[in-house]
């Protein structure tokens, strides 16, 4: 009754949200997407090595340590302080062992980059090689015509 005093559209718009909570308000919310990493966030997961699958969320609060929360990749969460972070990297074993694994993941995804590059540098040799001989046999072609030419002229 009071939206409908204020404004004509207000009031209908709180008209049609109360049938909707009406009809639909005892059924789940819908989970909102996750909100993307903060740039300290990234940073912060990098220099203590958090798996990828684990998530760091930080939250700044007045007087306090900033609070950190880390959510396993099964949807536990883990609180502490930025300081406590860093002395919680060797406690949990499902921790290190996904730490490991990342790091495994990594040495092998730098040595195919590493492999990839040194394959790309032998094309590239063998296809400066192949230009240059083509260009040698091209000229070695020109002086031999010039030469029957030559031969054949007089």
């Amino acid at each position: 009754a009071l939206a409908g005093t204020e404004d004509r559209r207000h009031g209908a718009a709180a008209a049609a949200f109360a049938a909707f909570w009406k009809a639909c308000g005892k059924q789940p919310l819908a989970e909102p997407p996750q909100r993307l990493a903060t740039s300290e966030e990234r940073n912060l997961a990098a220099e203590n090595g958090m798996p990828p699958s684990w998530r760091v969320q930080v939250f700044h609060r007045v007087k306090r340590e900033d609070l950190v929360v880390l959510t396993a990749p099964d949807g536990t969460h883990e609180f502490t302080t930025k300081a406590g972070l860093r002395s919680m990297g060797g406690l949990d074993e499902i921790f290190i062992a996904e730490k490991r694994r990342a790091e495994e993941q990594g040495l092998r995804a730098d040595e195919a980059r590493q492999s990839a590059a040194a394959s790309l540098a032998r094309r590239a040799l063998y296809a400066q090689q192949r230009l240059s001989f083509v260009a040698q046999e091209r000229n070695e072609r020109e002086a031999a015509c010039a030469r029957f030419d030559a031969a054949f002229s007089s």
